[in-house]
């Protein structure tokens, strides 16, 4: 799967960083190619509507999501995203002069973003939020499969490295975390719910298929995820 950058979600300001050495001998650094998220992956529509990476700095960003996605942050040196990317080494602090941290970053909206777009999409054609999660909790478990259980979501990998600390990073995932939960209170309210009950549910519906995600890719059962879907949609069906 390669996902792009669209700035869909705003990406927080850095502080200026050195350059940090590369990180490419980490575990699992060599695990796995970027170049997708194994055959017949579901979730490329999540970028549909966004145009091909096609310069150096698009491609260092979309590279630099997968990566992350599935090898976590420090696994992942400049070193690794420049050559996958295609990118002149050159070009690393041109595009991005706060290092690591501002790639990661953008990397972390672009991928999140383009889910966001995904559940936005899923909960506007969907009769109801609960027929929404069941859809949702498809295409997941759908992509893990194909994946070889590869990819999980696309922030979460990141976000269990650097979630204690306050950096551009650990921003960049509470913003994506915080979208999702607004785009499912949003319908929710929208089908009759209170704020104070949209939000709870909202809330919990993201937490628990993050779970599940992190549970089936451990596991190796994508059934998990359709079996907390089904659950929260019945949840939802019951008000």
């Amino acid at each position: 799967m390669t996902i792009v950058m669209t700035g869909a979600l705003r990406s927080p300001g850095s502080a200026r960083a050195t350059r940090p050495p590369d990180a490419d001998t980490g575990p699992g650094a060599h695990a796995a190619p970027t170049g997708g998220s194994g055959p017949g992956s579901t979730l490329p529509a999540m970028s549909s509507d966004a145009a091909p990476a096609t310069s150096a700095r698009d491609r260092m960003v979309a590279t630099a999501a997968q990566l992350f996605r599935r090898h976590g942050y420090h696994a992942v040196g400049f070193r690794r995203i420049v050559e996958e990317a295609d990118a002149p080494r050159g070009s690393i602090y041109h595009h991005f002069p706060d290092g690591k941290e501002q790639l990661a970053a953008e990397a972390l909206h672009a991928s999140g973003g383009a889910l966001v777009r995904m559940v936005e999409r899923l909960t506007g054609e969907a009769g109801t939020v609960a027929e929404a999660v069941v859809t949702l909790g498809e295409l997941l478990a759908t992509d893990l499969e194909r994946s070889r259980f590869a990819d999980g979501c696309p922030v979460a990998t990141v976000a269990l490295e650097v979630a204690p600390e306050d950096t551009p990073v650990s921003r960049a995932c509470a913003v994506v975390f915080r979208t999702w939960i607004t785009v499912v209170r949003d319908r929710l309210v929208a089908e009759g719910w209170s704020e104070e009950r949209s939000q709870a549910f909202a809330t919990t519906t993201v937490a628990a298929m993050e779970g599940a995600l992190l549970l089936a890719r451990v596991e190796r059962d994508a059934d998990t995820i359709r079996t907390v879907a089904a659950t929260l949609a019945a949840g939802a069906e019951a008000g």
